[in-house]
């Protein structure tokens, strides 16, 4: 679970490259938790150094997107934008992030509204 006091939960977002060669963008959190976005996956982690561990410690949940559902990166990034727990993504789609769960949705006004959400990322 994301325990924060302060409303902006997310410390920043940083790109990386995982060991499969895979593009992925991390949301590194003031907790030290860090989520993970790859065109299929979103991934809580840990911290940043268990992202690329071999033997998958540090792994708290992860979802598997849908073929209908990937995400697109637009300039080498997926995220465009964040505060609080809401984060804009590249290709329009949107993630909210709360205590104990993070969604996606297809856009900003879905998320806002809660509504139509392609994925879920539980977190109890």
């Amino acid at each position: 679970m994301i325990h924060e006091n302060s409303s902006d939960i997310i410390r920043a977002s940083k790109a990386i490259t995982l060991t499969n060669n895979e593009p992925a963008e991390c949301l590194e959190f003031h907790n030290g938790l860090v989520l993970l976005l790859t065109q299929n996956t979103l991934a809580m982690f840990k911290s940043i150094a268990s992202v690329n561990d071999p033997l998958g410690n540090g792994l708290i949940a992860s979802t598997e997107l849908t073929p209908e559902h990937l995400l697109t990166m637009e300039n080498e990034a997926f995220i465009k934008s964040f505060r609080a727990g809401f984060v804009g993504l590249t290709d329009g789609k949107a993630l909210l992030v709360t205590p104990n769960h993070i969604q996606l949705f297809p856009s900003a006004n879905d998320a806002l509204r809660n509504q139509n959400e392609l994925a879920i990322l539980a977190l109890d």
